[in-house]
């Protein structure tokens, strides 16, 4: 390339992925942009279906797409605990949708089906040098993985319309049958199994394995458990609830059983939005009994075995924006030289033009953050962050995560690729996107809301005579469009009233400066047009909607509502404080509850806080548990809050402030409850 700065022609090739992801919708992300395990279970076990992409069914591509740094933690303990001689641990993912609960497991299903035969193959392959370096370091051995029996069923999309319990015996007898070297008649003797009622086949089992003599360790992945027995409670098909709670039974039985001799790692996952919608019908126990008692039994098991499961829980890290960004560069595009030498180049060389609009220190900012962005402009972290943040809370309710900053940025992507600037620019920003790739992440009623603000301002824009400056304009207003985008009106509202008494994060999350501004451009439109950039911000500023505010000296644009912002903010609150009254228009305190109990557990992801501690060196474990665990006793009269005691660890029991709340809202009298504890 020589001294020429690359353009992004020079130096990036889209991914297939791109092209396959750019169209679709959310609902064909499953399958086609995030992995299923039931289809993935289906494919390789019963027959191939056509519904599933080859990346996800394919393990060493498969392992080439995935960015193993948000699992190492978690790939960690699960292989030490499998390399053990005894003991079992407990991996509990209830992350939102799009945050690679599904990814983690198909990894581990490839892990410890088809990877240790391939093995060497894959050392073999330099493109995965990183990756088979990461796992090695993070005690994956193949020979382990080779001999260690699985357990896997997705509980949404069972083999061929198998019940739950007949499911997981089936599929682990073909795994044997397809992947492993285990002596005698183990895949019968697995098929046998589902005919037995759960605790014995869990005593058989057990006593199987102890007598081969040889240490065989067990893995159990279950995917979408929540939402299974939320969904078959609601359906009270009787035959399916049988089913599900054979299964559970099964499992911790076994684990009772058989961790005294054999190692076993138990990983479940189910997205937070449906463990909600069944903890609130778990509540319903009581009134159940009587009216549906298959459905009572099913929440008593579900609890049964949260409770055994929670004694040696863990969870994954929360994934990061850096986390995200390299998800986006391994799946969606290919650079053909070193990345780090091309990004330094690209950075180097424009390191001058933002310096002669925003200064040195911010040239330097430029430089240091391109190299974690490239291909992108350093202004994409932003976006990662936007759409990662959880949705209670956060600008956009309805994203899922990971999974629609792929599918947006393949569809960004591929515009720039279909357009003259793939052969002039450098870089890909977000200039280019529009409201139509975002209004899916927002309600209906927000959406046609901004939809409406977003087009008048591109209307006034087409309005500016000079074709280039009208250009740049248009590109600029993408960036504020983006960042005020939000359904925290008020938010969007302190930023405008009262900006010097908000954060410097509050108004740089939402505000644009002209720092973002040229962040955006430079590198990223031909550069003939630089110098309109003044006179374009300058028309942005003035756009109907966008209002100039300061903060400690640094002007921001903020895109707002032009009637009053008011208005809207007083009607979406009251449609939001009517479900907090009854239809006689009474307080109802219980949904009130409920919305606090949401905010710590998804808005702050209080368990995931709490599980953090307690993995810490010379920390106590600390547990949130309801308060009903305190008072009550299992079906043996042992109160169940010995369940949640370690052995090892000084464990300290915090009570949920929602279940005091709940307790005193049902009680007719005054509550001592330290005496009553």
């Amino acid at each position: 390339m020589g001294n020429k700065i690359p353009t992004l022609r020079d130096a990036v090739e889209p991914s297939p992925f791109v092209f396959d992801y750019k169209d679709l919708d959310v609902q064909s992300y499953i399958g086609r942009l995030a992995p299923s395990l039931g289809w993935l279970i289906i494919y390789k076990l019963y027959e191939p279906i056509p519904a599933i992409s080859k990346e996800f069914v394919d393990p060493e591509l498969f392992l080439g797409i995935t960015q193993l740094s948000p699992f190492l933690e978690a790939l960690s303990l699960i292989n030490k605990t499998l390399m053990g001689t005894a003991g079992s641990v407990t991996l509990s993912l209830t992350h939102e949708m799009g945050f690679g609960k599904t990814h983690f497991e198909t990894l581990l299903f490839h892990l410890y089906t088809e990877i240790p035969k391939k093995w060497k193959v894959i050392l073999e392959k330099v493109e995965l040098e990183d990756n088979v370096d990461k796992l090695t370091k993070h005690f994956y051995r193949p020979d382990i993985a080779e001999k260690t029996i699985v357990f896997a069923l997705d509980l949404k999309s069972p083999p061929e319309d198998m019940d739950p319990y007949t499911a997981l015996f089936e599929s682990s007898a073909r795994i044997i049958e397809n992947f492993k070297e285990v002596e005698g008649d183990f895949a019968e003797l697995l098929r046998s199994l589902s005919k037995l009622e759960p605790k014995k086949a869990a005593r058989e089992l057990a006593a199987y394995i102890r007598k081969i003599g040889e240490k065989l360790p067990v893995l159990i992945l279950l995917d979408e458990l929540y939402a299974s027995v939320f969904e078959t409670a609601e359906g009270e098909d009787e035959r399916r609830i049988k089913s599900l709670i054979d299964l559970l039974i099964f499992i911790t039985s076994f684990v009772d059983e058989a961790e005294k001799f054999c190692p076993i790692a138990l990983v479940y996952a189910s997205a937070q939005q449906d463990m909600d919608r069944w903890e609130k019908l778990a509540k319903l126990r009581d009134h159940l009994i009587k009216t549906k008692p298959a459905v009572a039994n099913l929440i008593l098991a579900v609890n049964h075995f949260k409770d055994r499961s929670s004694r040696k829980e863990f969870s994954t890290k929360q994934i990061t924006s850096e986390d995200a960004v390299e998800v986006v560069l391994r799946r969606l595009v290919r650079i053909m030289s070193p990345r780090r030498e091309i990004s330094d180049k690209v950075g180097r060389f424009y390191m001058e033009t933002v310096k002669q609009f925003v200064g040195a220190d911010a040239a330097f900012a430029y430089y240091n953050q391109l190299k974690k962005t490239y291909p992108f402009t350093p202004t994409y972290r932003f976006f990662v962050e936007k759409l990662l943040t959880p949705t209670i809370g956060g600008d956009l309710p309805k994203t899922q995560h990971i999974r629609d900053l792929l599918k947006i940025t393949a569809s960004l992507i591929a515009k720039v690729y279909g357009s003259k600037e793939w052969e002039k620019v450098s870089l890909i920003s977000l200039c280019d996107i529009t409201h139509d790739d975002l209004n899916h992440l927002l309600e209906e009623r927000f959406s046609m809301e901004w939809g409406r603000l977003y087009s008048a301002c591109r209307t006034s824009i087409k309005e500016i005579k000079d074709e280039e400056t009208r250009l740049l304009t248009d590109k600029m207003f993408s960036i504020v469009y983006i960042k005020s985008l939000t359904t925290n009106v008020i938010k969007l509202l302190d930023a405008i009233r009262n900006p010097e008494l908000i954060s410097h994060e509050e108004i740089s999350l939402r505000g644009t400066s002209l720092k973002d501004i040229v962040f955006s451009i430079v590198g990223s439109v031909p550069d003939e047009l630089l110098p309109k950039l003044t006179d374009a911000y300058s028309l942005l500023a003035k756009l109907p909607s966008v209002i100039d505010v300061e903060h400690h000296a640094t002007k921001y644009l903020i895109l707002s509502f032009v009637f009053n912002p008011m208005e809207i903010i007083e009607s979406f609150k009251k449609e939001e404080m009517s479900r907090f009254r009854t239809s006689e228009g009474k307080p109802n305190y219980m949904e009130m509850i409920e919305y606090f109990r949401n905010q710590l557990e998804r808005g702050y992801q209080i368990t995931a806080m709490f599980a953090e501690v307690s993995q810490k060196p010379d920390k106590p474990k600390l547990v949130l548990v309801n308060y009903d665990v305190l008072v009550q006793t299992n079906g043996a009269g042992k109160p169940l809050f010995i369940g949640y005691l370690d052995k090892e660890k000084f464990t300290v029991l915090v009570v949920t402030p929602w279940s005091i709340a709940e307790r005193i809202m049902q009680s007719k009298e005054p509550l001592d409850f330290a005496a009553e504890i």
